[in-house]
């Protein structure tokens, strides 16, 4: 089950490394872990991001990407793409 989400000073780091990492799951339990720079994205990668993150919990922490894309693809219906933007290489988008 999926709990909640939260800042993450972890999740700020990485997004500082790596301009495209703006969440992280598996650092706490049933927890998407956010850096700030995930509320300045557009909805359209924010929701994509966030339902990928979704995705991974649901489908397991050895999971790789592409199954915890097609994990909240067969729950929710919605498709992640992957595009390249102002805001990063190859970065989620609905």
């Amino acid at each position: 089950m999926i709990g909640s989400w939260r800042f993450c000073k972890k999740a700020e780091a990485e997004h500082k490394e790596n301009r495209r990492q703006y969440a992280h799951t598996f650092h706490y339990p049933n927890v998407i872990c956010l850096s700030h720079a995930f509320w300045k994205l557009p909805k359209k990668h924010r929701h994509a991001i966030f339902l990928h993150e979704m995705g991974h919990l649901i489908a397991g922490p050895d999971a790789s990407e592409d199954e915890a894309n097609r994990a909240i693809e067969e729950l929710s219906g919605r498709k992640i793409l992957y595009m390249d933007s102002p805001y990063g290489e190859g970065l989620e988008i609905l």
